[in-house]
């Protein structure tokens, strides 16, 4: 079948099984070929749970031709209607779908901020059945009910999905912060392990932040952060991550690069944050270097304060001080 998607939210799921064990209660008031309902979202209709011998009916055109060119009010004075399909019906659908009869309700909840459809159809050749009401009327009502808690729960699930994004934000920069750098490299790194791909972590200190807030206040620094972030985003690719660890620390990761293209990403960010009057100190490693990203990371910040130990006439670190995070994978 075309235009039903099985995936989806938690709720989209709860959803379906709800509605589905409605359809079948449906269809013993009114036996038909088969049932969909459908949810209106960004402009269109798509069908959240179906029942029956839909087989390769194109869902989207069935939703299109019957609810979109439906008038508007046509079926809500009743809690249904159940007729033979028109002729424009038939014109886009017969054909294709063999649909002869239509049985058309709106489950739309009080309030109306949730829109949602129930369609029905009967093939072709088929003897049309008559419609139950003393099951039908109550089983649409259960489905309204149904339709309604789903869209509640779709706005607490929004709610709590933008929660925990915003908990791996840092708020001043708008970038990941430590929280969510870790947990991305933990998603990406599962990902790497089953691929041959390079990927390259580059770690940033800007050099001269302290002197900016003790010279001219804490609001001159955090625009100098904010200013840092957005020039770092503007060198990157759309897909590349930026995330800002500490005060003064931003770290970047790459997929599919280079060591080469690496080091020229490297000099074309600090010349664009030289440009904006902000001058770094930054560390690269290849995850190849490490054989784990976690140990790139490691060795990109041990890199970043060698360069800036030595900037400042300062001895280098020991190597040993790279924490080791075991054997490479």
């Amino acid at each position: 079948m075309k235009g039903f998607e099985s995936h989806g939210s938690r709720a989209d799921y709860l959803a379906r099984e709800a509605l589905t064990a409605q359809l079948q209660v449906l269809q013993t008031g009114l036996p038909l070929t088969a049932w969909a309902v459908f949810q209106h979202k960004g402009g269109d209709w798509h069908a959240l749970a179906v029942s029956g011998e839909v087989g390769n009916t194109d869902l989207a055109l069935l939703a299109q031709t019957v609810l979109d060119r439906a008038t508007p009010g046509d079926a809500d004075a009743e809690p249904f209607e159940f007729r033979p399909a028109n002729a424009a019906e038939l014109d886009l659908l017969g054909a294709r779908a063999g649909v002869s009869q239509i049985f058309r309700a709106m489950l739309t909840p009080c309030g109306g901020y949730s829109r949602g459809a129930l369609l029905g159809w009967l093939h072709g050749g088929t003897q049309s059945p008559t419609p139950d009401s003393r099951i039908l009327t109550p089983t649409l009502a259960s489905m309204v009910g149904i339709m309604h808690l789903h869209a509640e729960l779709i706005t607490t699930e929004r709610l709590v999905l933008d929660t925990r994004h915003e908990e791996l934000l840092d708020p001043l920069t708008g970038t990941l912060n430590r929280t969510g750098w870790d947990q991305y490299l933990q998603q990406i790194e599962a990902g790497l392990k089953a691929s041959d791909e390079d990927a390259m972590i580059a770690v940033l200190d800007v050099d001269d932040l302290k002197a900016v807030n003790e010279r001219d206040g804490r609001a001159a620094g955090d625009e100098m952060l904010r200013r840092a972030a957005q020039t770092i985003h503007a060198v990157l690719r759309r897909r590349d991550c930026v995330a800002r660890l500490g005060a003064d620390e931003f770290a970047i990761l790459m997929q599919d690069i280079s060591s080469s293209e690496a080091e020229a990403l490297a000099a074309r960010l600090a010349t664009a944050l030289k440009a904006v009057d902000i001058s770094i100190s930054a560390g690269l490693a290849m995850k190849s270097e490490g054989g784990t990203l976690k140990k790139a990371f490691a060795l990109a910040d041990a890199s970043m304060y060698a360069n800036k130990r030595k900037k400042n006439g300062m001895p280098a670190r020991n190597e040993s001080d790279i924490e080791d995070d075991g054997p490479a994978a």
